[in-house]
């Protein structure tokens, strides 16, 4: 067994720890850890124990290229759906046992910065869209109380 198993190992055994998963083998090591259902505040839970049991500096790590927020908002949705909002990328076992391996988080290559600023402007504008259908909203509900 080589360290790159032995790290990986690892990696899956505090994803089990962590999201309370079945036992996983080593075919699900190349899998998008999403698809075990990780996402949100589990997500960031998760990024906090690796990033303390393995000692990986993440300030690289960008988390929204990789994970949706808890429960995606109405406006989020939508931009989802007409297909503005990026795909996220694929976050393996694997990925973050080669991060372990090499205590740092891999640097950004230019065109993952602009796709993270892209993601943040989207983020705001669905913020932004929210607050608004929620003000409306309101403004709606007041109206009708006063009819």
């Amino acid at each position: 067994m080589t360290q790159d198993d032995t790290t990986e190992r690892l990696v899956a055994e505090l994803l089990q720890q962590e999201m309370g998963l079945r036992d996983l083998s080593p075919s699900d090591y190349t899998r998008d850890i999403k698809s075990f259902g990780i996402a949100g505040d589990d997500a960031v839970a998760f990024m906090r124990a690796y990033r303390t049991r393995f000692a990986v500096n993440l300030d690289a790590f960008s988390f929204a290229r990789y994970f949706d927020n808890e429960g995606l908002s109405l406006s989020a949705w939508l931009l989802h759906a007409i297909g503005i909002w990026p795909k996220l990328a694929a976050l393996s076992i694997r990925d973050l046992a080669a991060a372990a391996h090499q205590g740092v988080w891999p640097s950004r290559i230019p065109q993952m910065v602009i796709e993270d600023r892209r993601l943040v402007m989207l983020s705001r504008l669905a913020l932004g869209l929210d607050i608004v259908l929620l003000v409306a909203t309101a403004l709606g509900v007041r109206a009708a109380i006063h009819r």
